[in-house]
């Protein structure tokens, strides 16, 4: 602050109640600041932040009960204090890393459970150093410090100390703590660079190789946002033991690109990676079902009604894979808890009247039951659907009212025209015959 012209002045020479130091000598002498001005000043800075931080607050409290509602939380409770702090203090170290050097970004970061003690021990120091070194160089470029802290304080609401989810991190919690460490960076390399042209040729240089070097890798990085397929499979590339990743993948295998196959395996690692993954093991057994493995999709099926048992679609699933094996009672018994959970549950509703019309075991049989539900079904698709309407017919026939049977089953075969499905329709004229003659429909004897 010393300019041409002005000397300091020292303390000793001034009046009481003035500035001295190396304050120049500008010919006037400023007041030092009382206690009740800086009380002032302080409390108008904190009154005029007050509207932010009650909206931080309301945000906090707004994600804390969605979160818990959608059972997010319930991850807070499964893992101790302990492990939580240990993968804040990792992932605060390889946020920095990834920062540094992104080549391994991925959408979902499984969480570990308990990191090694090396990897936390380094990384606890590596803090511990970094925050020594912003302190340090903190009186000649206090940007580093201001920069450093944001970057500490700003993470602490999604660093994990209060799980959420089951990820150990996310690259999205970074975009504002990130802020910090550029601020201390930017101003650091210009103090650093400032004093010779030498210094600011190279800090040129430097700056355009990393520019290009970040619109490389931007560029790489979101080639594998072009769908889901190319996403998940970079998770599982970049990753180990991701149950979610592999989740993802397989879902979209399967459910989207009809790639049963190749959507197997990525199933089964899910479960493997994660036992109590309830929506993997349903997703798995409907697979395996599918190919007709009736028993190993049955063991995860009962699994997944075992870890969800308030999930009307595993309900639901394990009465079809029941009724394949031959477990009538026991798919009855699943098929009317899955609409006990969701009585307007259509698919739930035609394979329990399915089974309660045309099981060849007498006992289970009840006509009058199999056509209010399939009635339902019907009504609530508005009787588009010629499955549906087929299952109509056989819940009639079963009944005893063969002439409506013969109808509803002529009603299905126009609508499974209509639809394009033309091996239902070929399967209901076919059925429609047997009730012209008087005759039920009876699915063979199943078993193993």
């Amino acid at each position: 602050n010393r300019q041409a012209g002005s000397l300091p002045v020292p303390a000793a020479s001034l009046p009481p109640g003035t500035r001295g130091t190396d304050a120049p000598l500008t010919g006037r002498l400023e007041a030092c600041p009382t206690a009740a001005s800086v009380t002032a000043s302080i409390g108008k800075l904190i009154l005029e932040k007050l509207p932010l931080f009650a909206l931080a607050a309301a945000s906090s409290v707004v994600t804390f009960l969605v979160q818990q509602k959608g059972g997010a939380m319930d991850w807070a409770e499964k893992m101790p204090l302990a492990l939580r702090a240990g993968n804040a203090v990792t992932a605060y170290a390889v946020y920095l890393r990834k920062m540094i050097w992104p080549w391994d970004l991925a959408a979902i970061y499984p969480h570990p459970g308990a990191w090694e003690s090396g990897p936390v021990a380094v990384a606890a120091v590596v803090l511990l150093a970094l925050t020594a070194l912003a302190v340090a160089g903190a009186r000649r470029c206090p940007a580093l410090l201001v920069g450093w802290l944001w970057y500490l304080g700003t993470l602490v609401p999604v660093i994990g100390l209060v799980q959420v989810g089951s990820q150990a991190m996310a690259d999205r919690y970074t975009y504002i703590p990130l802020i910090g460490v550029f601020l201390a960076a930017a101003w650091g390399v210009a103090e650093f660079f400032a004093n010779t042209p030498a210094r600011r040729t190279v800090a040129a240089v430097v700056a355009a190789v990393a520019l290009l070097a970040c619109g490389v890798v931007a560029w790489r990085q979101a080639g594998f946002w072009r769908d889901s397929v190319a996403l998940f499979s970079r998770a599982v590339a970049v990753t180990r033991n991701n149950a979610i990743a592999h989740y993802n993948l397989a879902q979209t295998l399967h459910q989207d690109l009809k790639q049963t196959e190749e959507a197997l395996p990525h199933y089964r690692a899910a479960v493997r990676f994660s036992p109590r993954y309830p929506e993997a093991h349903i997703n798995l057994g409907i697979v395996l079902y599918e190919r007709g493995d009736l028993v190993e999709a049955t063991n995860h099926l009962a699994q997944a009604v075992r870890l969800t048992p308030r999930d009307a679609e595993a309900h639901y699933n394990l009465a079809r894979a029941l009724g394949g094996l031959g477990r009538t009672g026991e798919a009855v018994a699943h098929g009317r808890e899955a609409l006990r959970l969701a009585p307007d549950y259509t698919n739930a509703l035609n394979n329990l009247a399915w089974l309660l019309a045309t099981t060849s075991q007498a006992e289970f049989r009840n006509g009058t039951e199999a056509v209010a539900l399939a009635t339902r079904a019907c009504e609530l698709t508005a009787y588009k659907q010629a499955i549906f309407i087929g299952t109509l017919a056989a819940a009639l026939a079963e009944a005893g009212r063969f002439d409506e049977a013969v109808r509803a089953a002529q009603r299905a075969h126009d609508a499974a025209l209509a639809a394009g499905e033309k091996e239902l329709a070929a399967v209901n004229l076919k059925l429609q015959e047997l009730y012209r003659a008087g005759k039920p429909f009876r699915e063979p004897a199943a078993g193993p």
